[in-house]
């Protein structure tokens, strides 16, 4: 079972964004990307580990809210899977009423 603090965590990162509630196909698959037992270096513990340095640090970004959904994004997936992970991200933001700039730059 995944960790309660990285769901919340992703939750809380989309609701920054004015997101109702994060599609949970997308954060499922997400979650199973990095879960690969194949994965030793861009796993959840990858993540976690940007995320606690982001946190330092994000007082520096203009718009920490879009850096840290690209954190969650950025190793999740294959070449083969980011182009459907990718229409999904955008799919899923949009349905979420997330700006459609924002939407688009994934």
């Amino acid at each position: 079972m995944i960790d309660k603090f990285i769901r919340n965590r992703l939750q809380a990162t989309w609701q920054k964004l004015h997101a109702h509630t994060v599609p949970q196909d997308t954060f499922d698959e997400l979650i199973q990307a990095y879960s690969s037992p194949e994965r030793f270096y861009h796993n959840l513990v990858h993540i976690e580990d940007c995320l606690a340095l982001f946190d330092r640090t994000n007082a520096l970004a203009i718009h920490p809210e879009e850096v840290e959904l690209a954190i969650w994004f950025h190793d999740g997936f294959t070449i083969q899977e980011e182009m459907t992970m990718s229409r999904k991200a955008r799919n899923g933001l949009s349905q979420s009423l997330i700006n459609l700039v924002l939407a688009k730059q994934l």
